[in-house]
C-alpha cells in the first residue's frame, strides 16, 4: 500500500492532516493482515521515486508491504499452553458495526475507505 497526496496544494496543516489519516489508514490495512494471518511491515523508499513508482506528481507518505514470510514457522513450544492448545474463542456474540462517518464530514482521501 502505498499512501501518497499532491503536495503542492497543501499547506503544513494540510500535510500533518495527511500523514494522520495514512496512519489511521496503515493501521487498520496493518489488522486485518494480521486478520488473515498475513504479515505487514512498513518500507522505506526514496521520495524522488514515487512519482515514477505511481506515474503522477505526487509525494509520498508510507509505503506499506504485505504478505507471506519466506522463513519456515518458528518451533512449536513443548511446555504451557500455546495459542494452539487454547480452546477456540467464543465468536457467536460478535457484532460487526460500519465505521463512524468522520465528524467533519470530508475525508483526505475522496474515494478511499478504511
Amino acid at each position: 500500500m502505498i499512501a501518497a497526496i499532491d503536495a503542492e496544494h497543501i499547506d503544513d496543516r494540510g500535510y500533518r492532516a495527511a500523514q494522520l489519516e495514512a496512519g489511521l489508514i496503515d493501521g487498520r490495512f496493518r489488522l486485518a493482515a494480521t486478520a488473515l494471518r498475513l504479515a505487514a511491515t512498513g518500507l522505506t523508499f526514496l521520495d524522488s521515486e514515487i512519482p515514477t513508482l505511481l506515474r503522477e506528481r505526487l509525494a509520498g507518505l508510507l509505503l506499506t508491504g504485505v504478505g507471506t514470510s519466506a522463513l519456515p514457522p518458528p518451533a512449536r513450544r513443548t511446555t504451557g499452553l500455546s495459542h494452539d492448545d487454547a480452546p477456540p474463542p467464543d465468536h457467536s456474540a460478535a457484532v460487526l458495526t460500519a465505521p463512524a462517518p468522520s465528524p467533519m464530514g470530508v475525508s483526505l482521501t475522496p474515494g478511499l475507505r478504511a
